[in-house]
């Protein structure tokens, strides 16, 4: 038998500050022993107070995408469960990013292995219905999609982009009452440079 050191591996810690007289509280461990080597973690907040923290951990031969939610009327935590897939073909998902809207659901994507190719994938949290199946969203013959970001407007509208390594800016949408992501568009094609970072953002 072995032991893990709690303070010796990568973790997931989170600490909430509460505005109104309480301030920070003290930081909370989210990925446990079980999660040694956790990393590129995100974490989205409604208006509720309610709040989702994602992450990448190993588990087994790959990394697994990870999640945790934070109830305000329990003020504390839940334990974390993993929201990819498995499968014979799916290898490391990774960078994954969370957004949270108004009614309690969420969606995240994150940059899944795919045989020997990289994929943009997503997961939608319905507060009455849990995790719908989780798929690809890209679309591009033989690229590789990294660096997803997502965004939500006012009107619980989803926007995903990424990029690919043939240097282009891919972008799809999700609607709120939707249940399957639009068609992917190009937002910057292929021009000879090389993308570095990309971000998005949606207003009211």
């Amino acid at each position: 038998e072995g032991a893990v050191d709690e303070y010796s591996c990568e973790r997931v810690w989170a600490n909430r500050f509460d505005a109104i007289d309480a301030g920070w509280g003290g930081p909370v461990l989210l990925a446990h022993a079980a999660d040694s080597g956790a990393a590129n973690p995100s974490v989205a907040i409604n208006l509720t107070g309610d709040a989702i923290a994602v992450w990448s951990a190993p588990e087994g031969s790959r990394k697994r995408i990870r999640a945790a939610w934070y109830s305000p009327s329990l003020a504390r935590w839940s334990d974390a469960g993993i929201i990819d897939a498995d499968g014979g073909e799916l290898g490391d998902g990774d960078f994954p990013h969370a957004v949270l809207d108004p009614l309690g659901h969420a969606t995240v994507a994150w940059q899944q292995k795919v045989s020997e190719r990289e994929r943009a994938w997503a997961r939608r949290f319905v507060s009455d219905a849990g995790w719908s199946d989780g798929g690809a969203i890209d679309t591009t013959p033989d690229a590789s999609s990294t660096t997803i970001r997502i965004a939500l407007d006012g009107l619980r509208n989803t926007t995903a982009v990424w990029r690919t390594n043939v240097e282009s800016v891919w972008a799809a949408r999700l609607a709120a009452s939707g249940k399957s992501w639009g068609t992917p568009v190009t937002l910057e094609p292929n021009v000879g440079g090389i993308i570095w970072t990309i971000s998005v953002a949606a207003d009211k």
